[in-house]
């Protein structure tokens, strides 16, 4: 197993690695690297690169290619998607979407953060439409001459969250 840690303070950052025997949960290998946090895509292939040879690990090429390339070379970009990811983990969709958002506006290519939008904007749509579905069908049962009629289409507003 893999575990590790970020820690930033100013400029600075430093990043280490674990690899635990998930069996008795003793450290294999740990490895950490320092630098600035503009440095941060070196430094983690230099992580990866410490980690490769301390794990006796033999990459193919293509292997070797693939751990040297990173999604994004934007650091406030790499930052928002995984607070993002984060958010999502807990449950709060609209601080994950936003913080998608906000990643995509730091690199309109990174393909995570735009897939990771996507998904939550079609998520919000679905949950929209099925409100306005259940709005529908309990409106149409609604009797127009009814006296609380008004206020029960309110109630319907507001349950639904339908404007």
């Amino acid at each position: 197993m893999l575990t590790g840690a970020i820690t930033v303070l100013g400029s600075k950052m430093r990043i280490d690695a674990r690899v635990l025997d998930a069996t008795t949960g003793t450290v294999v290998q740990g490895k950490q690297v320092e630098g600035e946090t503009k440095e941060f895509f070196d430094l983690e292939k230099e992580l990866v690169d410490l980690l490769v040879a301390a794990l006796q690990i033999k990459p193919d090429q293509k292997e070797k290619s693939s751990l040297r390339k990173a999604e994004t070379e934007s650091y406030d970009a790499f930052v928002s998607y995984s607070a993002g990811l984060e958010a999502s983990d807990r449950g709060d969709g609209q601080k994950a979407h936003d913080l998608f958002l906000k990643a995509l506006q730091a690199d309109p290519n990174y393909r995570s953060a735009k897939s990771a939008s996507e998904r939550l904007s079609a998520l919000y749509a679905k949950v929209d439409t099925e409100k306005a579905e259940g709005f529908d069908a309990a409106f149409k049962k609604l009797n127009t001459k009814d006296k609380g009629f008004a206020a029960e289409v309110d109630r319907l507003l507001q349950e639904t969250n339908v404007t």
